[in-house]
């Protein structure tokens, strides 16, 4: 989508530049003015043939420019994710065709260990828990999904990443066995290891700090490279989840709610040794929810604005 957003501009800027109405450009090729027009809003992919007789119209013959122009084309006729559409909900799609392309990712996860930075053993099991009568043939397309959008991590260049997770997400066990720690001291491992990338900040809010503003609503905003290209917001409620593009005060508030989330939060450099604690409890079969030591959580509220923006639908119920 963000491909086909950006061929568009170009298109468009491409024809103004040669001094073209859609009118004229229809004509000329032969085409109805609705095809242009549908090309140009990026409603539809535009093929080969079409691209270079649009770009011949415009005069543009540089080899590495119609290249440029080709790729982008390629780019944004493939729906990667499409082979997906029995196992996912519409929206999680609609996101999905973003992140990819996103520049910066801001997520905020409060109920379990944001999906991006799950190990697969994590992620198979909290499946089975939330859903075990589902069919496993849904579940295993779902890991599927999952575990393919971690490419993003080693990606090249990698999106700028910054998680906050609230503490309840991280205490909450999640087991293949009653008991077994194997899953989480695994997750907390992975945590660990992500939290040194310097494209990844990851946060965590403890439990001391209390309720807080936005603590009821798991959301994500991607950024783009292209200034032209405004941030998504995507909100995660289940079946009602929801990926909007264009409602700039929305996402606006939702922005000033993760600066504060992120001001409340520990500071990155803390985190580690905030893991060990937690480790260290399942590991010794501690009661989930045991206050972590003082020592690791600096008890300052750093950064907190008492005109934070709250979230539109932060009231509702989460599933």
């Amino acid at each position: 989508m963000v491909q086909r957003r950006r061929l568009r501009a170009e298109l468009q800027r491409a024809r103004e530049t040669a001094g073209l109405t859609q009118r004229q450009v229809a004509h000329d090729l032969g085409w109805s003015l609705s095809k242009l027009i549908r090309v140009e809003n990026g409603q539809v992919g535009v093929s080969r043939t079409d691209l270079k007789a649009l770009l011949e119209r415009y005069e543009i013959s540089d080899p590495q420019v119609v290249s440029g122009y080709v790729l982008m084309a390629e780019q944004g006729r493939r729906q990667r994710w499409s082979a997906y559409k029995g196992v996912l909900n519409s929206a999680y799609l609609a996101y999905l065709e973003y992140e990819g392309s996103a520049s910066s990712l801001r997520q905020f996860q409060n109920l379990v260990v944001p999906g991006l930075l799950q190990t697969e053993q994590y992620a198979t099991a909290l499946s089975l828990a939330i859903a075990p009568d589902a069919d496993p043939d849904v579940l295993a397309r779902q890991l599927e999904v999952r575990l393919h959008r971690q490419r993003l991590l080693g990606g090249d260049p990698a999106p700028q990443m910054h998680f906050v997770v609230d503490e309840a997400a991280l205490r909450r066990r999640v087991e293949r066995a009653h008991g077994d720690p194997t899953v989480m001291r695994g997750q907390f491992a992975r945590l660990a290891e992500l939290s040194t990338h310097p494209h990844i900040t990851l946060q965590v809010i403890p439990f001391d700090r209390g309720p807080y503003d936005g603590m009821q609503v798991p959301f994500t905003i991607l950024g783009f490279p292209d200034a032209e290209d405004t941030d998504l917001l995507f909100r995660e409620d289940g079946n009602d989840s929801a990926a909007t593009r264009g409602d700039q005060r929305t996402t606006g508030a939702f922005a000033e709610t993760f600066n504060s989330l992120s001001g409340l939060a520990l500071p990155p450099a803390a985190v580690p040794e905030f893991l060990d604690h937690l480790l260290a409890d399942i590991t010794s079969g501690g009661v989930p929810g045991t206050e972590t030591p003082a020592a690791a959580v600096p008890r300052q509220r750093t950064g907190r604005s008492a005109q934070t923006a709250v979230p539109e639908r932060s009231h509702e119920r989460r599933p």
